[in-house]
């Protein structure tokens, strides 16, 4: 974005965010609006627990949209891109998340 919403400041830059981001909602995209961003592709509201009314519009990767859920902790994914850079978001593997098998092997 050009501006600020809320002061209308030109003077716009990425800053560190210590933070747990979760997913407030998402919505699937299945046109293609842009060659950049082939359809379909996930696109989540992200929001971070100590920034209060704040949500960052990204894509949701490295999950099918049945499994996500409202609440979910997810992790940033940093994407060079030639232009700028992009973060996207993937959902939190903890190691209860981690599927183990009858020999104690992570699946």
């Amino acid at each position: 974005m050009p501006r600020c919403p809320r002061c209308l400041s030109e003077d716009l830059r990425w800053l560190p965010v210590c933070t747990q981001p979760t997913l407030y909602s998402w919505t699937v995209a299945r046109h293609t609006f842009s060659p950049a961003f082939p359809a379909p592709y996930t696109v989540g509201l992200v929001e971070f627990d100590n920034l209060p009314g704040i949500r960052l519009v990204s894509n949701i990767v490295d999950a099918e949209p049945s499994a996500l859920t409202i609440g979910m902790a997810l992790s940033p994914v940093f994407v060079d891109k030639p232009d700028f850079p992009m973060v996207y978001f993937s959902p939190r593997i903890t190691r209860v998340d981690a599927r183990v098998d009858q020999a104690g092997h992570e699946a």
